[in-house]
Formats: structure tokens, C-alpha cells, sequence
């Protein structure tokens, strides 16, 4: 990877280049690569091809780097589009789908007429989406580790809960919650009722 010339000479001009350099990638990736001058500029070498893949990265990608350290980056990735990736997103091709076929949602369908979830809540769905306080609370989420996740008579994928914040002031999250958006098809900004059924671990998402 070609890096400008400018800012290179900027960050390292009382230092002898080639070096090995750290980049961080959020709290989940790490990697060590060179910096090295060719004949046309500095360029990332030993090392580069391992951050390519890891991250996957495509043309229209955006890196930026961020010097954190004398020989250490922080790096954030972009995609066309602007939207900014979360660290956790990467790679999780992994995750458990459940399919769900016409006449299953058929039987879900009626059965949900009859099924009164434990706890529910209207709220806006976002890309950083956390959820509400109080619904958390109710559903008691701090004694659960993975939740089934489902849009009404769609697919449904697990996911692991994560925990933020501290003392009082604990929020609840879905990890990788970008991606699992996408594979349950979840719109961002648009409001949903959140249903948790408690004895099956699991979250439902309709429209109010």
C-alpha cells in the first residue's frame, strides 16, 4: 500500500525508515508491517498482505491512520458508502442463520396471536443501536449471555449480548449488531416493537 510521501517525512523525519510499525484495529486486531521507501514513495510491505485479508478490504475502502505511539497506528475503516466499520463486524461469516420456511412462519403467524411476550418495547432502531434501559432491566440481560434474534416470520440469527458502561450506568448491546441488521434485514431509523420471550431466549422485531 502507497502512503503520502508528506505525511511519512512528517511523522518520522528523526527516524531511519525501513521500520516496523504496529497497527491497531479497534481492541480486536493487531498487526506489524514495514514501512519502506521504493523508488515511487513509502510504502506498508512485510506484513500488509495479512491486514489486507483480515480486514477484507475492497476498492472504495477509506483507511485513516492515526499515530498513537513513535512506531504504532490506529487504524479506522471506512466503506464507500461512509459508514464507519466496527472492528467486532469483521469476519463473522460464522454466525448461525435459521431459515425459516413459509410454513413454519405459517404456524408462527397464529401462534403468535395467542403468545404474550415477557417484556416489550417501541423504540428506533439505529446502527448503534443500544437498548433502553428500563427494557433491559425488565428483561433482566445482565443474567443473559446470547439471545436468538428475529424479525416477525423471518430468518433468526443468534448473537452474543455485550455490556457497556459501568456501575449504574450499564447499557446492552447485540455484538456485531451491523451485520446481524443486515442478515435479518432490519431498517436503520425506523421504529420497531422489540417483543422478548424469555423462556426462549429470544428477541422479535415487527413493526408498531
Amino acid at each position: 500500500m502507497n502512503l503520502p510521501d508528506d505525511y511519512i517525512e512528517h511523522h518520522f523525519k528523526d527516524n531511519m525508515l525501513p521500520h516496523p510499525v504496529v497497527i491497531h484495529f479497534g481492541d480486536v486486531y493487531q498487526w506489524t508491517v514495514l514501512i519502506q521507501w521504493y523508488i515511487f514513495g513509502y510504502y506498508f510491505t512485510d506484513g500488509w498482505s495479512t491486514v489486507f485479508k483480515d480486514l477484507k478490504l475492497r476498492i472504495g475502502d477509506f483507511l485513516m491512520f492515526e499515530k498513537v505511539a513513535e512506531f504504532e497506528f490506529k487504524l479506522d475503516l471506512f466503506l464507500e458508502d461512509g459508514m464507519r466499520v466496527d472492528p467486532e463486524e469483521i469476519g463473522n461469516e460464522n454466525d448461525e442463520v435459521i431459515e425459516v420456511s413459509s410454513d413454519v412462519s405459517e404456524d408462527s403467524d397464529s401462534e403468535s396471536e395467542n403468545v404474550v411476550p415477557d417484556h416489550e418495547v417501541i423504540t428506533k432502531v439505529t446502527r448503534d443501536f443500544r437498548f433502553p434501559i428500563p427494557f433491559a432491566k425488565d428483561c433482566e440481560f445482565e443474567n443473559v449471555k446470547s439471545l436468538r434474534i428475529q424479525v416477525e416470520n423471518g430468518n433468526s440469527i443468534i448473537k452474543k449480548l455485550r455490556v457497556e458502561g459501568s456501575g449504574s450506568k450499564w447499557r446492552y448491546a447485540i455484538k456485531e449488531w451491523k451485520s446481524c441488521m443486515k442478515k435479518i434485514r432490519l431498517k436503520n431509523g425506523r421504529r420497531y416493537r422489540i417483543m422478548y420471550f424469555q423462556r426462549e431466549g429470544k428477541l422479535v422485531f415487527s413493526y408498531p
